[in-house]
């Protein structure tokens, strides 16, 4: 089974001929950043949008940015709009140097600028869009930017599942984290929203505690003024993430390639992984002569595994996402196979177990789960302010990480 890949975050693919690949959005450090904007006294990050475009001609785009609530649900309101600021208008594309399939021309950009501007603290999107049709959108990603109003302070130790019964003790091992924090004067504690915190890249996949309900694993204290304590003790470190590196032109070319010329990829259940990106990719630079696409086929023999569960594959392609069109394909008992159209780069990637459209995915089952994995973990806090009809702003962002 093959499937052409042309989108990292969200898209649609047809529109006028005009077909967005290999987008991602970073942060100021590097293309594997997580993506966020901090306004700090000391200076300002920024974020980067990166594409590439197929299209006989060079066509006319924009990129619409919005700002929405903590679920990624853009605002209505005119208020919470940044208008004018909001548009970037007939994006400047480069030629790339040697055309190929997926890449006719390449764009990328750093925000915010003089021209976009991000006044709220929060969750936003972009939309990628051409000028001759504003509803259909091309390409779309998430990012964040905060403002932070709070210092929180944090811990991070190693447990075990304690409150269910566990089929295998590996699966019991868990990240036990906590943030405590106190709100400033001109906030009140009864309108504290939620805590969030995402592993890595994984921005659909977020653990929150609201503070109109707690459970048992994952709850939080409130002295009932401007104090709080939030824990969060069920989370499984999993393992290092897969990688498949198709930088060699000696033994990755197009049309088709193998991820892996050493034989099809195993179960990790008991077997530790190696250093990766925390969810990232690095892709060759679009004015390098191999900066191809090509077919990329991934294989896997299982072993043993839930049957009556789909195995699909996700990764930095996928923004971290389970996509029915990512499901693996039996090419014969116990072989498992899928094709995915790749441009020239290194890509973290796993294997996930899950029902027909990603329902109850198991990201352990296949991955194993280990203490010594070394993660990124982002906690945002969310206040519900009263301020332009009201909007869940992001008042505290804090990165910490286990190894």
């Amino acid at each position: 089974m093959k499937i052409l890949l042309t989108f990292f975050l969200i898209m649609n693919l047809y529109a006028q001929d005009v077909f967005i690949n290999s987008l991602r959005v970073y942060g100021s450090h590097s293309e594997i950043s997580f993506p966020i904007v901090e306004y700090k006294d000391e200076g300002n990050s920024r974020i980067t949008i990166d594409f590439d475009v197929e299209s006989d001609v060079n066509p006319n785009l924009n990129i619409r940015f919005l700002f929405c609530n903590s679920n990624w649900k853009p605002y209505k309101s005119s208020f919470l709009s940044s208008a004018p600021n909001d548009i970037d208008y007939n994006l400047w594309l480069e030629r790339v140097p040697r055309p190929a399939s997926g890449a006719d021309y390449h764009f990328t950009k750093s925000y915010p600028n003089k021209d976009i501007k991000f006044p709220f603290s929060g969750n936003w999107i972009f939309q990628i869009y051409n000028s001759s049709d504003p509803n259909f959108i091309l390409g779309e990603g998430k990012f964040f930017v905060v403002r932070n109003e709070i210092v929180q302070s944090t811990s991070l130790k190693e447990g075990r599942i304690e409150s269910r019964k566990v089929t295998d003790a590996n699966l019991g091992r868990i990240i036990d984290i906590t943030t405590s924090f106190n709100l400033n004067e001109n906030r009140f504690g009864n309108e504290l929203g939620k805590v969030v915190l995402i592993e890595n890249q994984k921005l659909t996949s977020a653990i929150e505690i609201t503070t109109d309900q707690s459970f048992q694993n994952d709850f939080f204290e409130w002295n009932g003024d401007k104090k709080f304590k939030f824990y969060f003790k069920s989370i499984q470190p999993g393992n290092e993430y897969r990688q498949v590196n198709l930088n060699d032109i000696t033994w990755y070319n197009p049309p088709e390639t193998k991820a892996h010329y050493d034989g099809a990829d195993l179960s990790r259940f008991f077997k530790f992984g190696n250093n990766d990106f925390n969810g990232g990719s690095k892709l060759k630079n679009y004015k390098d002569d191999y900066a191809e696409y090509m077919d990329v086929k991934f294989e896997l023999q299982p072993a043993v595994f839930n049957n009556d569960k789909n195995i699909y594959l996700v990764g930095a392609f996928t923004n971290w996402e389970i996509y029915e069109d990512f499901k693996l394909y039996e090419e014969r008992p116990g072989y498992f196979s899928l094709f995915v159209n790749l441009k020239r780069g290194i890509y973290d990637y796993q294997y996930v177990t899950a029902f027909e459209n990603g329902e109850d995915g198991d990201w352990l089952e296949l991955e194993g789960n280990f203490w010594e994995t070394s993660n990124e973990y982002h906690i945002f806090v969310y206040y519900n302010s009263t301020d332009f009809g009201g909007y869940e702003k992001l008042i505290s962002y804090k990165l910490i990480q286990n190894r």
